[in-house]
């Protein structure tokens, strides 16, 4: 995101059986400054000439510089692969590299011991498809990240103003650091993942930043192949 506009905030969740909830995190996230990225609002960036998976996945890509992730009872449409709209959402955010949120719906975590003592028991008076138990499954055993559980909108709500307020301070961390190495310009403006390579430097990390600052400068300029 270039300097002097609000982080955006990409919300991930079915949409019909969580449009409340959805409609409260847009007034949420606006009130916090932020700026709210939800596929059913007028503003969501389409392009005519791709599908409605790819323009979401797009979306992600292009304007997710934080990502939540509410899960609820449904698993959602699913694309050949079976995997939902959601999930494919949720995988590109992190192989994106951005913070994610997870919320999972008390009442499904709660299931979870039961449904994976007997997998092929009837579960349809609380998710759509046993898939969704996988997913939720899936998401608490990475090591990424953190999984909250909610109940009602105003938990997520709390939460995440907590959580911002640790992100922030992160970032203000993070800056002094960049200012203590007195980097030159050119390297300055590299992508948040090339720069977390260039403080931290793990194993082989000069390696890691070449493919990673090659692998986004391809990226930005991926229009260029039409020509």
């Amino acid at each position: 995101m270039p300097k002097g506009y609000a982080p955006s905030v990409f919300v991930s969740s079915t949409c019909y059986d969580l449009s409340q909830v959805r409609a409260d995190m847009k007034r949420f996230l606006e009130s916090m400054g932020l700026d709210p990225v939800l596929s059913e609002t007028p503003v969501f960036p389409v392009s005519p000439q791709i599908g409605p998976v790819e323009n979401c996945l797009q979306a992600v890509r292009e304007r997710a510089d934080i990502f939540v992730l509410i899960v609820g009872a449904r698993y959602g449409s699913q694309d050949e692969s079976g995997k939902s709209i959601t999930n494919m959402e949720y995988l590109e955010a992190k192989g994106k590299g951005v913070p994610v949120y997870i919320f999972v719906m008390k009442q499904v975590l709660s299931m979870l011991p039961i449904w994976k003592t007997n997998p092929q028991a009837n579960y349809d008076s609380v998710v759509d498809t046993p898939k969704l138990f996988d997913f939720v499954e899936n998401l608490r055993s990475s090591q990424d990240h953190w999984v909250f559980e909610f109940e009602e909108v105003a938990h997520i709500m709390e939460t995440l103003r907590r959580q911002f307020a640790y992100l922030f301070m992160e970032g203000l961390f993070l800056r002094e650091k960049v200012k203590g190495l007195k980097l030159p310009p050119a390297l300055v403006g590299l992508p948040a993942k090339c720069l977390q390579l260039l403080l931290e430097r793990p194993t082989a990390w000069e390696y890691r930043l070449f493919s990673s600052v090659l692998a986004n400068e391809m990226e930005r300029d991926q229009e260029l192949k039409w020509d």
